[in-house]
Order: structure tokens, then C-alpha cells, then sequence
């Protein structure tokens, strides 16, 4: 009965029976170490009693699974900013980066005609990603950070996590910042994302009527969010741009999560005309 519970823990729950044998504190309480107190005769037991074994053998591997999410999504968090050498920056950057961006940082290298969207000017200090609040001027290191690491979706940007180290990512981070003439700057934290609303049937309409009412969005996006409204638009630089299709959540700028769409709405992406919705000036607001 011992071997019989604990492959079925094991199956089912295969990693988070080893974290619970390594977590500080969780090693005398593991699912392993429980099932390993069962008496000797637990093979012959009642089958209430097998049952009850059982289930707390589940139980004990289900709050071992929790724990791994949580620390899964921790670690798959923000970056926490860490210091860069801008020396080492530069070198990667000549290395990965100036066939796109260019020799000076300002989106001209040898690929950019070639690319649409174009690459990003740094010397303009401007960035899709953005978190801090409508109010500051400039992303922080960590939007910079994970703009290197996760690339952007539906552009030519790849991530570069596979490739450099986080070290070298955070070098690249400091040298951009000082072509954008940023290594001085006090850059923001982010923004106060406030509490985040169920999804429900009527959060669902309220963000509908939102999006309609005196075309708030949809004069962009059209009226069934797929980017296709008779808008032309250009951004800053004058390039030819199109509004997002939101029914291909997949080339949503960042991500799809909702802590990145409410950030998208409420900053607006710089250089682009989507406003930052969350700015009290705002005439969509």
C-alpha cells in the first residue's frame, strides 16, 4: 500500500514530491516522509482506512504543488534591477545588436529598411514597454531589461535569454541607457496597478461599453477590436503604422497577461498614438 500511494503521489505530482523533500521546514513533514510512517500492516487495512491514507497522501502532494507555482511565478517575475557594466554593454551590442539599430543606437543599421516595424531609436530614450507611471518620461531598467530578454512580439525583435547571459543582458541595459543619454536619470517605479476585477459576464460588458463609447477605442481599432478601422496612422518618426489587432492576443506588445494590457491602456506606448488612457488630461478617459 506504502509503494502504491507514493507512485501515485509521484505520477501525479513528480516534481512537487521532490520539492518538498528540499524546501527548508517541508523535509520532516514531505508526502515521502508520511507515507513512510504508515504502520506495517497498512497493506492489510480496512479499505476506509486505505482510503483516508489516500487521501492525505493527495492532500500533502497538492500543497507541495502550490508551493512550486509559487515559487514558479515568482521567479518568472519582474526582473529585479541589478547594476551593469556599459563598457561590456557596448560590446555586445556590436556584436548583436548594430545590424538593426545601428552604429549610434538610432535605429538606422544596415537591416532597419528592410524591417517593419522599424528598429527602435535608443538616442529618442522611447519604449513600447513601459510600466512606470503615465507621468514619467521614461521606462525603467527593468522595462529595458525585459525588452532584451523577451523580445517583441510580431516585430523582427527577437529575445535574447537563450543567447546572453543576464549579466550581459543587464550590461546592454546600461550602455542603452547612456545612448539615450539616460545613466543619470532616476528612472521610475511602476505604476500602482491598483486591484485587479474578476472576469465576469458583467465586467466583460462594462469594458465593451467602454471601448465603444465615444469611440474610444475603436476609431483605431475598429469595432470589433481586429485593427481595422479607415484610420491612417504614423508614429512619432513618421512610419506608417497599424493599430493592434486584439483578436491575436499573441502580438499584444509585452504580452497578453492583464497586468501588461491594463499598463499598455494606462501609459499608452510612447512614440505611437496610443494615448496613456490613465493621464487625467486624457480627452479618452
Amino acid at each position: 500500500m506504502k509503494r502504491l500511494i507514493l507512485a501515485r503521489i509521484s505520477h501525479r505530482f513528480p516534481t512537487a514530491t521532490t520539492l518538498c523533500r528540499t524546501l527548508p521546514g517541508f523535509h520532516s513533514v514531505s508526502a515521502l516522509d508520511i507515507v513512510s510512517t504508515m504502520p506495517a500492516h497498512a497493506s492489510v487495512a480496512k479499505a476506509s482506512q486505505g482510503a483516508t491514507y489516500r487521501r492525505l497522501a493527495t492532500k500533502i502532494g497538492e500543497i507541495c504543488g502550490l508551493v512550486l507555482v509559487v515559487i514558479s511565478l515568482w521567479l518568472a517575475g519582474p526582473a529585479l534591477a541589478k547594476q551593469g557594466d556599459a563598457e561590456n554593454g557596448a560590446q555586445v551590442y556590436a556584436k548583436r545588436c548594430v545590424w538593426c539599430h545601428g552604429e549610434e543606437g538610432d535605429g538606422e543599421g544596415p537591416a532597419a529598411e528592410r524591417l517593419n516595424p522599424p528598429p527602435r531609436d535608443f538616442t529618442a530614450a522611447q519604449y513600447k514597454i513601459k510600466t512606470t507611471a503615465f507621468d514619467d518620461d521614461f521606462a525603467n531598467d527593468d522595462n529595458m531589461f525585459r525588452m532584451i530578454r523577451d523580445g517583441m512580439p510580431a516585430t523582427a525583435m527577437p529575445g535574447w535569454n537563450d543567447v546572453l547571459s543576464e549579466q550581459e543582458m543587464w550590461d546592454l541595459v546600461w550602455y542603452i541607457k547612456t545612448v539615450a543619454g539616460l545613466e543619470e536619470e532616476e528612472l521610475g517605479a511602476d505604476m500602482d496597478y491598483g486591484t485587479q476585477i474578476e472576469s465576469s459576464p458583467e465586467s466583460i460588458a462594462r469594458g465593451k461599453q467602454l471601448f465603444l463609447e465615444d469611440d474610444r477605442c475603436l476609431e483605431c481599432h475598429g469595432k470589433e477590436g481586429k485593427g481595422d478601422a479607415l484610420k491612417g496612422l504614423k508614429d512619432d518618426s513618421g512610419f506608417r503604422t497599424w493599430p493592434r489587432n486584439l483578436t491575436k492576443p499573441w502580438t499584444f506588445r509585452a504580452s497578453n497577461d492583464p497586468r501588461d494590457i491594463f499598463a499598455r491602456i494606462s501609459t499608452g506606448i510612447p512614440g505611437t498614438q496610443m494615448p496613456a488612457f490613465g493621464a487625467p488630461a486624457s480627452d479618452k478617459s
